[in-house]
Formats: C-alpha cells, structure tokens, sequence
C-alpha cells in the first residue's frame, strides 16, 4: 500500500489541511519549508526550485522520483514526496 498524504501528517505531526493547502499551490512558510526538506530528506532549495545547486551531493531517491523541470510546482514535488 501507498504512503497517502493523510498518513504522512499523522505520523509527523502536521495538520492535513495545511499539507493540502501546500499541495494546492499555497507556498509554505520558511519554519515550514525547513521542517517539510527535513521530514522529507530533501533540501528547501529542491522544494522551491526543483534543484539544488548549492549541494554537491547526489540527488537523493525521493528528489529523482520527481521531475525537476523549470516550472514544477512546489506542489507536484511535495506530492510525490510525501507519497
């Protein structure tokens, strides 16, 4: 089965309606950004941007499982993160 969103908040603590509104197109706040990379093993620039240029490291597995075209949504990639 599935990693659903819905599960994703109760195990980590966030308000489902406040991931749904961030899945939806609204931008988190940057206490938010910093915790969601965290919790997600990704950075903040990924979350924003799709890419990281500032990390030497490889992409991790969850960020590769994304696209990381100009112009991706925040939401597309929180999405796919958090599934």
């Amino acid at each position: 089965s599935g990693y659903t969103p819905y599960r994703f908040c109760e195990q980590r603590g966030y308000l489902p309606n406040k991931l749904y509104r961030w899945l939806g197109g609204q931008t988190p706040t940057i206490d938010e950004l910093y915790r969601l990379a965290n919790d997600l093993g990704v950075t903040v620039a990924w979350l924003l941007l799709g890419e990281d240029t500032h990390r030497s490291a490889q992409p991790t597995d969850r960020e590769r499982s994304v696209s990381t075209r100009p112009g991706t949504r925040l939401g597309t990639r929180l999405a796919t993160a958090v599934s």
